[in-house]
């Protein structure tokens, strides 16, 4: 499940714009968001340019034919897993064991110790010097937020996978085979069901993605022709934060910059759906 829709919200939000408004590049960014804020995953769909959705309805076709009796016989187990009457129970027995093994204070330094390499290193680098010192203060605040989210807490736990279990069932099918033969327009209509539910997962533990999503504004768009420059502001734990972006146009609607999203988010490319994926 994370492998769907997880992608699905990072590629929405990073690569797709709206085309209500092509000749307002802030409005025409922040649209996908509003409807990702709303768990509209069909209207963002919708806003890809006709070619890209063309491409996502053959992409999603391939990978459902081509999918082993093997993978869709796990597909089947860990769904019906989901779907039990005793699913939390059964969830919860499989996580506990790990919980018992956690320790929050460590697992906040080592997000500290890569997480802090990793921002070190774009602070350096003039091109991303900005974005790393943000990153530097989100990756602080995390650190912060993980000791005292709960994680250990079984109570928790039994709550966010409530929510989990209600995301699955939201999808409306039992078995692989039905799974795949949802059409792409269904699929996200159901999956923003989903997206749902997980974000209700996220409370759970202190973390609000619509407030954060609210947050989101574009300011100081600069530059003429197809392209702009312009500052994202969000507020994330607490804390409020600008850093630099770059828009263009394209096939008449404003988006996100790719090479340098991919620039700043190494290694966030959206994997392919498989059923174990899943």
């Amino acid at each position: 499940m994370r492998h769907l829709l997880l992608p699905l919200a990072l590629s929405f939000i990073c690569v797709t714009a709206s085309a209500a408004d092509p000749t307002s590049p802030e409005e025409a960014i922040l649209a996908p968001i509003k409807a990702l804020r709303s768990n509209d995953l069909l209207a963002l769909f919708k806003s890809l340019p006709a070619a890209d959705q063309a491409e996502a309805e053959q992409s999603w076709k391939e990978e459902g034919a081509k999918a082993s009796p093997t993978q869709k016989a796990e597909f089947d187990q860990k769904l019906a897993i989901l779907l039990n009457d005793d699913a939390i129970e059964q969830l919860a027995a499989q996580v506990e064991p790990m919980l018992q093994s956690y320790n929050p204070q460590e697992a906040a330094g080592q997000l500290m110790m890569v997480g802090g390499m990793i921002a070190m290193g774009m602070a350096q680098d003039e091109k991303s010097a900005e974005i790393g010192k943000t990153l530097q203060a989100l990756i602080m605040d995390m650190s912060t937020w993980l000791p005292k989210a709960g994680f250990e807490d079984p109570a928790k736990l039994r709550a966010a996978l409530t929510k989990v279990v209600a995301a699955a069932k939201a999808l409306k099918v039992t078995t692989a085979d039905q799974f795949f033969a949802l059409s792409i327009s269904d699929l996200l209509t159901r999956a923003g069901a989903a997206v749902k539910e997980i974000k209700a997962a996220f409370t759970v533990y202190e973390l609000n993605p619509d407030a954060f999503l609210d947050s989101l504004i574009i300011t100081k768009v600069e530059g003429s022709g197809d392209q702009r420059t312009a500052s994202l502001q969000f507020t994330a734990f607490g804390r409020n934060h600008t850093i630099p972006v770059n828009l263009e146009q394209k096939d008449g609607k404003w988006v996100f910059k790719q090479d340098a999203l991919e620039g700043l988010m190494p290694g966030a490319g959206a994997q392919p759906v498989t059923p174990e994926g899943l």
